[in-house]
């Protein structure tokens, strides 16, 4: 019976205990003063002085900045409701001053206080930037270059202020940059292309923030669009478009997959295409076009793969020529041939590398036998000359069964020449031929 009793008595007080500590916590919240606020950090800025603590309370209705001048009690400086910042305008306090800057936090049941932090007041205002000037930067069209001389002692730093030739500037409150004491320099980036900008830079301590002249500078063309395309196993087209009324050239950078620099390749003035032939089947190149005048504009890289060699090109090719030219074009490219086409026994006959290379073939020659081997994926053609019989994949077969006497020839200085319409539509590729033009038409649409 005692120890039952001794054990709900136990129960009991181990309650009142309980309840008695949940109302002392809820008293320390809700009846007390705050937690003074901690880690108290002033910092010169544009527009007087920034006063930042740590807020490590929950029941302060708001904050005070107080200061105290030697000699003199403390007064406010600033007040809010909220937040761990304040920005107070310190241009009027006394020149060569001692301050106690403190923070309190107060509530209804009283204040509390942060630690006390000393602040020296300048002796005199600071002096103007001189020399200010605005520059464009070497192939960064979107970048500006800001320099200007401090004539100052005293300055806690710079502020800069930007805005576009027709709009305003923003205010001090907002500056585009901050940079610190003795910085004389500043580079402006990701601005608008073709845009003209205005600039002034302020020298800024407690007591001032002092205005340089005004700079004007316009950022450079807006860089062209660009594709890059290999139209060939051996051949990459680069074309661009425009977008800027003050480009006077376009240039052509290129590089290969692991090389560090871009080397220039192509200028012009008013072609936006360019066939770069000084390429290597199987290799990777990365190119870019620059937009000039006064300042160049960079494009975004664009990379292009090249297949290999021996690799049946992968995409649509339109072949043209004519009887008695050796220019011919491939998908509307204009190239040349060092011997013109003619017709011989009512065929075309023709260099075939100028067919062969644009299709990824390979052509191959045997001095010794007198023999053409041209590869593409899986065929395999073998003509030899003055003979009228050619091996396909290992199979002899007439090149011309309605006429024996169609058969690859030489001509001088050496020069194989070889039927066209055999080795084309061996290849895959569809002929045509338009009889008032003298024009023949090989399409050929391997891995579409």
């Amino acid at each position: 019976m005692k120890k039952r009793l001794w054990s709900t008595l136990i129960t009991a007080w181990c309650l009142v205990f309980i309840l008695l500590l949940g109302n002392q916590a809820v008293f320390a919240s809700e009846g007390n003063a705050p937690i003074p606020p901690g880690s108290l950090k002033l910092e010169p800025c544009p527009t007087g002085l920034r006063v930042t603590w740590v807020d490590r309370s929950d029941n302060e209705d708001g904050f005070q900045v107080e200061k105290k001048k030697d000699g003199l009690r403390f007064e406010p400086a600033a007040s809010q409701t909220s937040g761990s910042e304040s920005v107070i305008n310190t241009y009027d306090w006394g020149h060569g001053a001692k301050y106690i800057i403190r923070v309190k936090a107060y509530n209804s049941y009283g204040a509390s206080y942060s630690e006390e932090v000393s602040l020296y007041m300048p002796n005199h205002t600071t002096s103007s930037p001189q020399f200010f000037s605005v520059q464009n930067v070497a192939e960064k069209g979107n970048r500006l270059y800001l320099s200007w001389e401090d004539t100052s002692d005293n300055e806690d730093g710079f502020f800069i202020l930007r805005r576009s030739a027709s709009g305003s500037y923003v205010g001090k409150e907002s500056p585009t940059a901050v940079v610190g004491k003795n910085v004389n320099e500043y580079y402006d980036d990701n601005l608008d292309y073709d845009t003209d900008y205005m600039y002034q830079v302020y020298s800024f301590n407690l007591l001032s923030s002092t205005p340089s002249t005004e700079a004007r500078r316009k950022t450079g063309p807006t860089p062209p669009e660009v594709q890059a395309l290999a139209v060939s196993n051996d051949r990459i087209k680069v074309t661009w478009t425009g977008r800027s009324d003050q480009t006077d050239y376009y240039r052509v950078d290129r590089k290969e997959v692991g090389e560090a620099e871009f080397r220039s390749i192509k200028y012009s003035r008013g072609a936006q295409e360019f066939i770069d032939q000084a390429v290597v089947p199987s290799r990777t190149y990365i190119y870019r076009v620059a937009a000039g005048y006064d300042v160049i504009s960079l494009s975004p890289e664009v990379t292009v793969a090249l297949p290999p060699k021996n690799q049946p090109f992968v995409g649509k090719k339109v072949i043209k020529l004519n009887l008695g030219q050796t220019a011919y074009r491939v998908n509307d490219e204009v190239r040349q041939m060092d011997t013109a086409p003619f017709s011989q026994e009512g065929r075309t006959m023709l260099p075939i590398r100028y067919v062969t290379e644009p299709l990824g073939a390979t052509l191959d020659w045997d001095g010794a036998a007198q023999k053409v081997t041209v590869k593409l994926g899986n065929r395999t053609i073998e003509l030899w000359i003055g003979n009228n019989t050619a091996r396909v994949n290992g199979r002899e077969v007439l090149i011309d069964p309605a006429n024996p006497q169609v058969m690859p020839i030489s001509v001088p200085p050496g020069r194989a020449m070889l039927p066209l319409r055999f080795i084309s539509e061996n290849l895959g590729c569809q002929v045509g031929w338009n009889q008032e033009t003298q024009e023949a038409s090989l399409t050929y649409s391997g891995g579409q």
